[in-house]
């Protein structure tokens, strides 16, 4: 039978870390400034486990993972009991589909990061929730130096992530944009100069 874990019960429970492993199979209400990952760490010690939470309960999150609604109740699953589904169904060695990165772009690829890293998570999304979809492999190349040139120049793969765009509308000649298609950018990086409002450096 679940149970219903009330603030109480929550204080207690952070209170003596030893006991929430023991706190799992339970309703939590999501109290103000909660994260899943803060969730997580609370009942299981590890806040790398907030994937069990979410997959318990996705009907309730409607797919918010930053932001939860104070109030909410989410089901706390037991990890033995719960496995995290495999979110990467496609991934087949030698597929027909082949995409390239590498370790040490942190955080958004690297093979010791969860999921990856930010972008891997992305393009493993886009990939099994495409209308078509095809199997797929991901291969890490360390070498960054070798992956436009040659590796993708020469279509030993099919797709590279991540990499930063140039301006190709100013950069006509530059041999990346000239070689290569971009998607949409999955991330803007404002690069900005600040100066004192009685400063006469101008720029």
């Amino acid at each position: 039978m679940r149970r219903i874990l009330t603030g109480c019960a929550a204080a207690l429970m952070l209170a003596l870390p030893g006991a929430a492993r023991a706190l799992c199979d339970v309703i939590y209400k999501v109290q103000s400034d909660d994260t899943l990952l803060s969730i997580a760490a609370a009942h299981y010690e590890v806040s790398d486990q907030w994937t069990l939470i979410y997959y318990a309960n996705q009907s309730a999150l409607a797919g918010q993972v930053q932001s939860l609604v104070s109030g909410t109740d989410l089901y706390i699953p037991c990890p033995a009991q719960n496995p995290v589904p495999d979110g990467t169904l496609l991934v087949k060695k030698a597929a027909e589909m082949t995409l390239l990165t590498g370790a040490g772009k942190l955080p958004f690829a690297d093979p010791t990061l969860p999921g990856g890293g930010m972008a891997t998570e992305l393009v493993y999304a886009a990939l099994e929730l495409s209308p078509s979809p095809v199997p797929y492999e991901v291969v890490w190349e360390d070498d960054w130096s070798r992956h436009l040139f040659p590796l993708l120049a020469e279509k030993r793969y099919d797709m590279g992530f991540p990499w930063p765009k140039p301006d190709c509308a100013a950069l006509t000649d530059d041999r990346i944009c000239q070689n290569f298609h971009f998607s949409e950018p999955l991330l803007d990086l404002p690069i900005m100069l600040f100066k004192r409002a009685d400063s006469s450096f101008t720029y």
